[in-house]
């Protein structure tokens, strides 16, 4: 709109002067004011009727997500029934053993970021393997005060805070929660997989390139501290996708062969 309005003035007073653009919004026309053209007037209320319509029309046009970069457009995430080519996605059959049963009782945190991490990019790493009894290994204890032990991994610190969370996809196909650093562990994408007190099995994963999904990165910071009691890796709601619901309500189902026989 503020491209029009100097237009319009500028063309008023070619023919008019500033001051005869004043005495005419003043409803001055006679003395020795100009007095304007009657074909003039009608172009000039016609190009103020275009540019109150024009800027109407605009704040009625919708706004891509791509206009406001880091704005609302990409905070509201998409609902994961909406995201393309679910189903491709590794975690989806993850997902749909974890409904299943496959992995055991899980915490509903676990389903709820793997839920979310659907719509996350699968990337790929740089691993290796560590155990408490690694002759390069750190000891019993890792930096954020826990023990050495299977599902957690060390990471580098300047790109995952304590208890980031990521998935290993095949053929490791593990949640791992980084809790542990290491001097030979640097960059986004490489990570060193903690395998319990196994130094053979260590040896045996050697240095390989893996793809995982990162499910929820904690903010990065020097002074780690030690893991609260209780922790647990923030999560919203559990939400389960379309493509897993007809499985829990199987899973829901009582099976009519456990049934009590009735009279």
């Amino acid at each position: 709109m503020a491209v029009f309005v100097p237009a319009a003035l500028w063309s008023a007073d070619r023919e008019f002067g500033w001051e005869g653009v004043a005495d005419l919004a003043a409803g001055r026309t006679g003395g020795d004011v100009l007095t304007p053209k009657p074909m003039k007037v009608t172009t000039l209320l016609s190009v103020l009727f275009f540019v109150v319509c024009a800027g109407s029309w605009a704040h009625a046009l919708p706004v891509p997500p791509s206009a406001f970069p880091g704005g609302p457009g990409i905070t509201i995430p998409t609902p994961v029934d909406q995201a393309p080519a679910l189903p491709d996605h590794p975690l989806a059959k993850v997902l749909r053993k974890a409904v299943a049963g496959e992995f055991g009782k899980l915490p509903d945190w676990w389903l709820s970021l793997l839920a979310q991490g659907l719509q996350a990019e699968v990337r790929e790493a740089r691993m290796t393997a560590y155990s408490s009894r690694c002759p390069d290994g750190g000891g019993p204890w890792t930096r954020w005060g826990t023990r050495v032990r299977n599902g957690i991994c060390a990471a580098d610190p300047r790109y995952w805070g304590p208890g980031s969370v990521i998935w290993v996809c095949d053929p490791v196909a593990q949640l791992l929660i980084v809790e542990d650093t290491g001097s030979a562990v640097k960059g986004r994408d490489r990570f060193d997989i903690c395998l319990g007190s196994d130094a053979e099995a260590c040896e045996r994963f050697g240095v390989q390139r893996l793809p995982y999904v990162p499910l929820y990165v904690a903010e990065p910071r020097r002074n780690w501290g030690e893991k609260p009691d209780g922790w647990v890796p923030p999560a919203p709601r559990f939400v389960p996708p379309a493509f897993v619901r007809p499985l829990m309500a199987q899973q829901s189902t009582p099976n009519s062969a456990d049934q009590p026989e009735t009279d």
